[in-house]
């Protein structure tokens, strides 16, 4: 089985899919960062330099290379399932998890992050963007609304419960 967070940026994805992994015993894999390591360049770099569409090309070439993980936990980047043929290919491989805090946990996290986000120009430009995004998470197979404010921990025990792992 693999288990893919979905999400906008700042949900927690990765913070929440380590700690599911380990508390599974599974593997975990950061889709960004391997996508990252197979270019050869920063994901923000990426997007900047080459423009969305290129890295949407990769991140969908990423997905498929988890076909060859029985059993794993992985965080998708936050516009991974806006896309049909990744939902399609995310339903084919295992299940799909959104990961659902409140508009102004993901903006604050967002703020306070160190991480570049190109795609987070402004509160006002990211709002539209998580907006637009929104009907695309409604089609995950779980939802996990979160205050933002809890231990991953917590999250990752609920995630497993709703799950049946």
């Amino acid at each position: 089985m693999r288990v893919f967070l979905v999400g906008f940026m700042a949900a927690g994805k990765s913070r929440i899919g380590r700690r599911l992994a380990r508390s599974l015993g599974w593997p975990f894999r950061d889709l960004d960062s391997d996508i990252a390591a197979h270019e050869g360049q920063p994901v923000a770099e990426m997007i900047v330099e080459r423009g969305e569409a290129y890295f949407r090309e990769r991140e969908t070439a990423a997905l498929e290379r988890c076909a060859a993980l029985d059993r794993a936990v992985i965080a998708t980047g936050g516009g991974v399932f806006t896309l049909e043929r990744n939902r399609r290919l995310i339903t084919e491989l295992g299940t799909s998890v959104w990961l659902d805090p409140p508009w102004e946990a993901l903006c604050r996290r967002a703020q306070q992050s160190h991480k570049r986000r190109p795609l987070f120009e402004s509160p006002d430009q990211a709002r539209a963007l998580y907006e637009s995004r929104l009907d695309s998470y409604r089609e995950a197979d779980v939802r996990i609304r979160t205050r933002g404010t809890e231990r991953k921990r917590d999250v990752a025990t609920e995630v497993i419960r709703r799950l049946g792992l």
